[in-house]
């Protein structure tokens, strides 16, 4: 099944709803959000993994000491090891891009959930541009069959005037 990386979870953060006629994305490309999700939805990171991120987290702000090293190591790794190892890494990566100062474990829990938050929702979307997709080929498919129905354009130039003879004939009786 084809994965999202990190970095394709970032390039998704802004899938906009479908609308009646505006452009979606393709089948492949919502098929691999929803997959993204899935795939991190019940997920959740190896202590190593966890730890690991937590020491590029404190890498990130060199020179910036903490009263007790260990037990913020220990506080932001509990935080990491419930996600999965892509929302964890996210999350490391956006808190050391955006916090000037070292981040609490509040503000890395509120990258983690604003990052899986933010691939749920995109899922959601990726889900109603596939039920768009399907209501247009829907569309397409009756348009075709309605035309076909028609025949040939001789055959629709009869057709069309035989319709219009019998509503002017319709109309003539009423004028009576």
């Amino acid at each position: 099944m084809n994965q999202l990386t990190t970095t394709d979870i970032v390039k998704t953060l802004d899938i906009a709803e479908p609308t009646s006629n505006g452009e979606l994305i393709t089948p492949e490309q919502a098929n691999a959000v929803i997959a993204n999700f899935a795939a991190i939805k019940d997920g959740s990171s190896s202590t190593d993994h966890a730890a690991k991120c937590t020491e590029v987290l404190l890498g990130s702000y060199p020179g910036r000491e903490v009263n007790d090293p260990q037990i913020y190591v220990r506080a932001i790794t509990s935080i990491l090891v419930e996600y999965h190892p892509k929302v964890s890494k996210q999350a490391v990566d956006y808190v050391t891009r955006n916090c000037k100062f070292m981040p609490t474990r509040a503000e890395v829990e509120e990258a983690c959930q604003t990052i899986y938050r933010t691939v749920g929702r995109n899922a959601l979307v990726a889900k109603r541009h596939l039920r768009e997709i399907e209501r247009r080929e829907k569309e397409v498919a009756r348009d075709r069959e309605i035309s076909e129905s028609w025949g040939s354009d001789e055959e629709r130039e009869t057709k069309l005037a035989g319709l219009m003879s019998q509503v002017n004939g319709k109309c003539n009786k009423g004028d009576g």
